[in-house]
């Protein structure tokens, strides 16, 4: 049995979402570990995936608000030298901030891009730090081998993964009879999906579907529902839909055939563990956002469209979608759902 620590980038929920599920993978198998990550997140992940007496939280932010100290005079590294004394683990696991090698040069990356590679306007010591970095340590880097940068793949050090997912994928078409709008955990494109359910909520050629729509957009949209529509178990009628708040459950995505999203790899991975069809709307700024449509548009698993496309072009592309979809469940037939266990399985084995 040994110490773990795993720091995620606080940016988001995409990069704890994985290092939670690595850590109960760990934790599971009799390791002591560690989370240091903002309490508030680390108990939205204990409560969708569950706990583990094995499995602590630091309350912490690491690398918090990286794009806006991009954007000043901030170091943006400032956030290692707040860091708890990490001398007792014996394994620290760092989420996308290879300026951990810093302090422990031991430590392993994890995470599908680099931030110094992605980010256009990144401070220029930040990017030639972490590039000089990984290759002066070469680093263990893990990433999921679907949505894996060309710059992560490069790494000397570079092992692949699958996709992670808690619990068993399940491409289980019947019953699916819902559309999810979901922009993710930032407000990027928050206003132009609530247009987009309004929009589609006083559309007829809609009527056949039921909606979850995240709590963030049904906070800001002019359609009010009533307090007994807090959850999935109880509706309101709205011109022929039931509309549902986004819960982000097994019982959620089990409904869910199609969903207009914000492509980001939490986001994705759930909804292709459960067989939905994600129709994402592209950031033209954001290279992440970019390089994950284009993967998902290359293996067939993902529509994209412009966030200020037409009713009818939606409407266009879920026939299309709905004409394909035996296509699409045989490319999903094809992914690998186990990153955990192959990262759990890799540093098992790695001399720590």
């Amino acid at each position: 049995m040994g110490n773990v620590a795993i720091i995620p980038c606080d940016n988001g929920l995409g990069h704890l979402r994985r290092c939670y599920l690595l850590g109960l993978k760990f934790a599971n198998n009799d390791h002591d570990v560690t989370i240091l990550t903002p309490v508030s997140k680390f108990k939205l992940f204990q409560n969708l995936f569950g706990a583990n007496k094995n499995l602590k939280n630091i309350n912490f932010s690491a690398g918090w608000r990286l794009a806006e100290s991009a954007k000043r005079s901030a170091p943006m590294t400032d956030w290692i030298n707040q860091l708890p004394n990490l001398r007792k683990y014996n394994l620290v696991i760092s989420d996308n901030l290879p300026e951990i090698l810093v302090i422990r040069p031991d430590a392993v990356l994890s995470g599908h891009f680099f931030w110094h590679d992605i980010y256009p306007n990144i401070q220029i010591y930040y990017r030639e730090l972490c590039k000089d970095l990984i290759e002066k340590y070469t680093p263990m880097v893990i990433g999921t081998e679907f949505f894996s940068s060309a710059a992560v793949k490069k790494c000397k050090n570079y092992k692949p993964t699958g996709i992670y997912i808690f619990g068993e994928a399940d491409f289980d078409q019947r019953g699916k009879d819902s559309i999810l709008i979901s922009g993710g955990s930032t407000s990027i494109i928050r206003e132009k999906l609530i247009k987009i359910f309004e929009d589609i909520v006083s559309d007829q050629r809609f009527s056949p579907y039921n909606f979850y729509i995240d709590n963030q957009i049904l906070a800001y949209s002019k359609i009010s529902l009533s307090r007994n529509a807090l959850n999935e178990h109880n509706n309101v009628n709205r011109n022929s839909h039931n509309i549902f708040i986004a819960e982000y459950n097994k019982f959620m995505y089990k409904k869910i055939d199609i969903a207009l999203c914000r492509p980001g790899i939490g986001t994705v991975s759930d909804l292709l563990q459960y067989g939905c069809y994600p129709i994402c709307f592209n950031e033209f700024e954001n290279k992440e956002m970019q390089d994950n449509i284009f993967r998902l548009k290359s293996f067939g698993l993902g529509s994209s469209l412009d966030i200020f496309s037409s009713i009818d072009t939606l409407l266009k592309c879920i026939t299309s979608i709905k004409a394909n979809k035996n296509h699409f469940l045989k490319e999903l037939s094809n992914q690998n759902f186990n990153g955990a266990d192959i990262t759990y399985n890799l540093l098992a084995n790695y001399k720590w």
